[in-house]
């Protein structure tokens, strides 16, 4: 699991306990997705210790990607119309390794899946039946919960859900339309007021922190004041990235360059002369499309690159393709769809088994991460509050006051940085120790904090292994 997951089982842990969302028991912070906060919560609330619940939310993870399976079964059966290939599609989706993976690193990914394809599949049905007027209003409840689960993936959906609805408003009337709106904003009116009212906002500190890091480093690193020139600079780079993860991590690899092209000219050749494909452009142009849109603007705004952004476009794309190969109505179709998801498989094995033994998708995370717990806990006294980068696991099991300093799940701190007082957070928090990883160091100690209010130490075990602790006397301002 990666680091971010126990930043998940931490606040959980508070939000159970009744401390509020929180989590270092300091500051509260909105850094996460909420339907899947809420399902780790109830899995500290039901279930003892520090292990229980966190296997009960990697169970429910799982859960979700069994109902997600059967998704991809019954949406590629409506657009295909082909037993055959609703199963082929289910099988290739249920054995990919990058999905089960991610189903299991207890992130929000297994949910957002869920209630993408669920969301999608709702769409399909209100667009053939426009006239249901209570499937309208389902459409408009299962948004806000794909709003929910992933905010960008909700805001990348808004557009079908829309052209759904307009489309359906004219066969079942206004009143079914405004029941489907207050179904929508229901549930996430609370969670915006609260976030408006908390922090002045409803964006999540997690995705500011990330864009902040990723463009501050990058301009110090070039000596540049703006943020254009990286933009451009890396617009090639992370398109070219995007577009490189797409097929990594897709169930037919590669040949997905030619699959997709192939699955859209099939759609259009068959779509009136097999009234189950009718719905694959809309797929297409509304779901598949946005859906490869949002990861891309990921790469673009936040110059990172994710896997689990990739699993609500693995998914579409599997559905898609399949329902489109399977408009030929041969048997060679079923060999040639199954063959080359078997041979990415075997690619995903040679490139998941090393990987996996190595710590997961952020090794060098992990290693950072176990190696610190280990020397501060050892150092310091049991309460010691401890500011420290990439610390979920280190927060989730240290005896001590674990507060997060690059921000992720840490508005308090975000805001300190903006306004040019992070020594003064810092101070106020009784902070007695920093710990900060080797990206964030340089930015950190050369662009945020004074010059010496940090007294740079070393283990007594381990010379090369350093951390920080703040001088709390008059600093050198200039820095």
């Amino acid at each position: 699991m990666p680091d971010d997951a126990f930043y998940y089982f931490q606040i959980a842990r508070h939000v159970a306990a009744g401390a509020g969302s929180t989590f270092d028991g300091l500051d509260p912070t909105n850094g996460y997705h909420p339907l899947w906060m809420l399902l780790c919560a109830l899995m500290f609330k039901v279930l003892p210790g520090a292990a229980a619940p966190i296997y009960g939310a990697l169970a429910v993870g799982a859960l979700f990607d069994v109902a997600s399976a059967y998704l991809v079964f019954v949406t590629t059966r409506r657009l295909s119309g082909s037993f055959n290939a609703s199963l082929c599609a289910m099988l290739i989706y249920a054995v990919g390794l990058h999905q089960v993976l991610l189903a299991l690193d207890g992130l929000e990914t297994p949910v957002v899946v869920f209630t993408f394809l669920l969301t999608a599949y709702t769409c399909l049905r209100v667009w053939d039946s426009p006239g249901d007027g209570k499937r309208l209003v389902l459409l408009g409840a299962l948004w806000s919960m794909v709003f929910l689960s992933r905010t960008d993936v909700g805001a990348f959906l808004l557009p079908a859900v829309l052209v759904v609805g307009i489309r359906a408003v004219r066969h079942s009337g206004f009143r079914w339309a405004a029941m489907a709106v207050a179904a929508g904003a229901a549930p996430v009116l609370p969670w915006v007021l609260w976030n408006v009212a908390t922090f002045g906002s409803m964006d999540q500190v997690s995705g500011k922190a990330y864009v902040y890091w990723n463009h501050r480093i990058y301009m110090m690193d070039h000596g540049q004041s703006s943020i254009l020139p990286g933009l451009v600079a890396r617009a090639k780079e992370m398109t070219f990235g995007v577009i490189a993860h797409i097929m990594r991590y897709t169930p037919f690899g590669k040949p997905t360059a030619l699959l997709l092209p192939l699955a859209f000219v099939l759609g259009i050749r068959y779509r009136r002369k097999q009234a189950a494909t009718a719905g694959l452009m809309f797929l297409f142009w509304l779901i598949v499309v946005p859906i490869i849109g949002l990861v891309l603007l990921h790469g673009l705004y936040r110059w990172m690159i994710c896997p689990h952004y990739f699993a609500p476009v693995a998914a579409a794309l599997l559905v898609f393709i399949v329902a489109g190969m399977f408009t030929i109505r041969a048997k060679w179709v079923l060999y040639v769809v199954v063959g080359l998801a078997l041979a990415n498989l075997c690619v995903q094995f040679n490139y998941v088994k090393p990987f996996s033994a190595d710590g997961g998708y952020f090794p060098w995370q992990r290693e950072f991460l176990l190696r610190t717990r280990e020397k501060i806990d050892d150092t310091f006294p049991k309460g010691t509050v401890i500011a420290s980068t990439d610390c979920g696991i280190h927060g989730y099991y240290s005896p001590h006051t674990v507060i997060n300093m690059d921000c992720v799940v840490n508005n308090a701190c975000f805001h300190a940085i903006l306004s040019g007082k992070l020594l003064d957070y810092l101070r106020e928090r009784g902070v007695g120790a920093v710990v900060i990883n080797s990206y964030h160091e340089r930015y950190i100690l050369t662009r945020l904090l004074p010059r010496d209010c940090l007294e740079k130490k070393t283990f007594p075990w381990n010379h090369s292994a350093t951390y920080y602790v703040v001088r709390h006397g008059p600093v050198d301002s200039h820095r």
